[in-house]
């Protein structure tokens, strides 16, 4: 059986270059989920941030706009 290389298998055999492309996406990947750590602490402190100054639902009543246009407002008091 003739087994036909895409390179020549000196290259396949790295060993050098593939070890330094590992440590770069380990000190990568490193680097990345400190970042996400951090992003998802300032994401869970807004999240509770907003929370805390909901307001509570029922407290204000406000008036929906008018569909009547202000030149026509209060001819009838019975429509407003």
């Amino acid at each position: 059986m003739d087994v036909t290389y895409p390179a020549p298998p000196t290259v396949l055999t790295d060993w050098k270059s593939i070890g330094a492309a590992l440590e770069k996406v380990v000190e990568e990947l490193a680097l990345l989920t400190t970042q996400f750590a951090s992003m998802n602490s300032r994401i869970t402190n807004l999240e509770s941030a907003m929370a805390a100054r909901t307001p509570i639902p029922g407290t204000f009543v406000t008036k929906p706009p008018s569909y009547i246009p202000s030149s026509m407002q209060g001819w009838d008091d019975t429509v407003n």
